[in-house]
C-alpha cells in the first residue's frame, strides 16, 4: 500500500472560515485597520503552506465563502436579514474582498493545483456565491484551478479511501452530527474514512467519533464585534486552520496558523 510520502496521496483542506471581512471591532479600530487585516490573512495562509510544505501535496482544496464576508447585501444585513456592525458600504466590501480572495488562490496556485468550493453560509450566502462565480471568471484560463459554484449545503471531497464533508455548520446543540451517509451514500459505500470539516462557532473543536464521521471545527481569524464582546465570545484563539488527508490512510495532520 502506498505511504503518506507518495506524492499523489496527500490533498490539503485549507478551512478558510469565518473571515469575516469587514466586521467593525468592538476594540482596537482604527484607520488603518482594514489594511492590517488584510495582511494578517495573507500572513496566516502563508503560515499554512509553510507548516504544510514538509509533505508531498498532490492538491489543496480551498474553501470560498463560508463568512468570508461580513454581511450579504448593500442593507448590510446577513441572510437572515440580521443588521450587523461594518465599516465599508456594500460594493467596497465586495470589491476589496474579491481582490484580497483572488490574491489568495493567486497564493496557493503558485505551488499546488487547487479546487476552490463555495460554501453557503449565514452571513453571506449570496455576495460569496457572486465572488466565487467572478472568480470562476477570473481564473477561467488556469489550467490547474477548479471552481465547484452550486450552492448546495454540502461540499464532498472524494480521495481515495476519504471522503471529506465541508459545511459551514455540522455541530449544533453541543453535539456533532453529520447526515453524509444519507447525502453522499454512493461516495461513502466507496470510502473507508469519513470526515465533516466545519466553521461557525469561531472556535477549534474535534467531537467524538459519531455514526462513522469525526467532526472538525476550525478556528476564526475574524475579530470580536459588539455582538460577540457582550456576550463573552472573545477568548477563542483567532487563526486559520487545514487539515492533511491521505488516499490510503485519512486525516494525518492538522496545521494551525494562529494570530
Amino acid at each position: 500500500t502506498p505511504t503518506m510520502a507518495v506524492k499523489d496521496g496527500n490533498a490539503l483542506v485549507i478551512n478558510f472560515c469565518d473571515i469575516h471581512y469587514n466586521k467593525m471591532p468592538y476594540m482596537g479600530f482604527s484607520d488603518h485597520y482594514l489594511k492590517d487585516f488584510e495582511q494578517d490573512i495573507y500572513m496566516k495562509l502563508s503560515d499554512i503552506l509553510d507548516h504544510a510544505s514538509r509533505y508531498p501535496i498532490a492538491k489543496v482544496v480551498f474553501t470560498v465563502g463560508h463568512d468570508f464576508f461580513q454581511y450579504n447585501d448593500s442593507k448590510g444585513k446577513t441572510k437572515h436579514d440580521t443588521p450587523v456592525s461594518h465599516i465599508m458600504e456594500y460594493e467596497d466590501m465586495f470589491e476589496s474582498g474579491l481582490r484580497i480572495l483572488a490574491n489568495c488562490i493567486y497564493m496557493i496556485n503558485q505551488k499546488y493545483p487547487m479546487e476552490c468550493y463555495y460554501v453557503n453560509a449565514n452571513h453571506d450566502s449570496t455576495a460569496a456565491w457572486h465572488a466565487t462565480r467572478e472568480l470562476s471568471l477570473m481564473f477561467a484560463s488556469a489550467p490547474d484551478i477548479a471552481f465547484a459554484t452550486d450552492k448546495n449545503h454540502h461540499h464532498y471531497l472524494e480521495w481515495g479511501d476519504v471522503l471529506v464533508e465541508i459545511i459551514h455548520e455540522n455541530i449544533k446543540g453541543g453535539r456533532g452530527r453529520s447526515v453524509m451517509a444519507y447525502t453522499a451514500r454512493e461516495a461513502w459505500g466507496r470510502t473507508k474514512y469519513h470526515y465533516s470539516i466545519g466553521g461557525h462557532l469561531h472556535g477549534e473543536y474535534t467531537t467524538k467519533e459519531r455514526d462513522g464521521t469525526v467532526i472538525f471545527g476550525s478556528r476564526a481569524l475574524s475579530d470580536a464585534d459588539e455582538w460577540h464582546y457582550l456576550k463573552d465570545y472573545v477568548t477563542n484563539i483567532r487563526g486559520i486552520q487545514a487539515y492533511l488527508f491521505n488516499k490510503y490512510q485519512g486525516h494525518i495532520a492538522t496545521f494551525n496558523a494562529n494570530l
